[in-house]
């Protein structure tokens, strides 16, 4: 549905030019649910930009079912209006002076080709009962709370029938309880009207619910994509990683291998880890990525476990979380609420499963 390929797109400051997207190609599918995702900075925004035809890029292509909207080797630009696409703004961009009815209608109401009154109120209606709002109609916009303002913009992006869908951070202005419930249902709302979008996001739990696939961008460039399941689980090298939340870093020098496993001395001792299909030398620097959860804390000494001294305490509300000190590491460990419970200065043991760890080439 959608083909972003080669785009290039700068900005001139008073610091001098920057590039802000570096040839970036990817694809979003038919019905498929492509998220960008990168902290504050990384080109997502721009990209959506661009493909919405509110920037317009330096070079590349840019074509969604089929039709350029974009080519600087054509010499082609079609304008916002003229693209097949709808938008869902991170500010919702609501009306003041409308009803709900209203601003949904909205986009039926301007251009050449509008419906009849008829067929604008059947598809009102239709768009509200997607979202699960049809008693709000005839509700003055300036009376809606931020969630009913959320799925007003969604039913409008939708009432257009448009073939593509972006979605620039919607979710981002909800409070925390708001935005997991909307998670839930944008995922059960794009499955069951097959959307074919392209989400911006910074928040790496929204990406991995909501995506079919997921585009991790870092300096204007794609650090890695694949599905919300592979980025998290193997990440390509530290940048992804750390972004992915690994929440444990260590340094180390590769020893050998063995069953399968990198071994990894990492100083307190040897590390079994998982390569992710990498070529690693003997004496080559790399780091170990260890997720907070694989790692088991305990108080009796295992086969394979390291002694280690509990430096803080957090409870989570779905278990609990600890800082401890290995030699001169500091380490993250998430227990479930259901696992022996430790104070601050206990002695205690942690073993780490060998496929929790990931072994990456250190970045330069």
């Amino acid at each position: 549905m959608l083909k972003v390929e080669n785009l290039v797109k700068s900005y001139r400051t008073v610091h001098g030019t920057v590039q802000a997207v570096k040839k970036v190609s990817f694809e979003v599918g038919t019905g498929e649910i492509v998220t960008l995702l990168g902290p504050s900075g990384c080109g997502k925004t721009t990209i959506l930009r661009c493909v919405a035809g509110l920037e317009r890029p330096d070079s590349g292509t840019i074509s969604i079912d089929g039709e350029p909207v974009f080519s600087d080797s054509a010499r082609r630009y079609v304008p916002t209006h003229a693209r097949p696409i709808a938008m869902v703004f991170q500010s919702y961009a609501i009306w003041p002076h409308m009803t709900v009815a209203e601003n949904v209608a909205y986009p039926l109401t301007v251009g050449r080709n509008k419906p009849n009154k008829r067929e604008i109120a059947d598809r009102v209606a239709h768009a509200l009962e997607l979202v699960r709002i049809p008693e709000l109609a005839q509700r003055s916009a300036t009376l809606l709370s931020g969630g009913q303002q959320q799925r007003v913009a969604v039913a409008r992006a939708l009432i257009r029938k448009a073939k593509l869908i972006l979605f620039d951070e919607p979710l981002s202005n909800l409070d925390a309880k708001l935005r997991e419930e909307m998670r839930i249902e944008f995922k059960e709302l794009f499955s069951r009207e097959a959307v074919s979008a392209l989400y911006v996001t910074h928040d790496l739990l929204e990406a991995l619910v909501l995506s079919h696939r997921v585009v991790v961008m870092n300096s204007g460039n794609i650090a890695q994509s694949g599905s919300p399941r592979d980025v998290y689980s193997h990440p390509r090298d530290e940048f992804m990683a750390d972004f992915m939340g690994a929440g444990n870093v260590i340094e180390g020098k590769v020893a050998g291998e063995s069953n399968g496993f990198i071994q990894v001395d990492v100083g307190f001792g040897t590390l079994s880890s998982a390569s992710n299909g990498q070529s690693f030398s003997k004496g080559q620097s790399v780091i170990v990525a260890i997720r907070p959860e694989a790692i088991t804390l305990s108080g009796d000494v295992g086969l394979l476990s390291f002694p280690c001294r509990v430096l803080t305490d957090a409870f989570l509300g779905t278990g609990m979380e600890y800082l401890i000190a290995l030699q001169e590491h500091r380490l993250r460990v998430r227990m479930p609420p259901t696992a022996a419970a430790f104070d601050i200065d206990d002695e205690a043991f942690i073993n780490i499963r060998p496929e929790s760890c990931v072994v990456l080439q250190r970045l330069n």
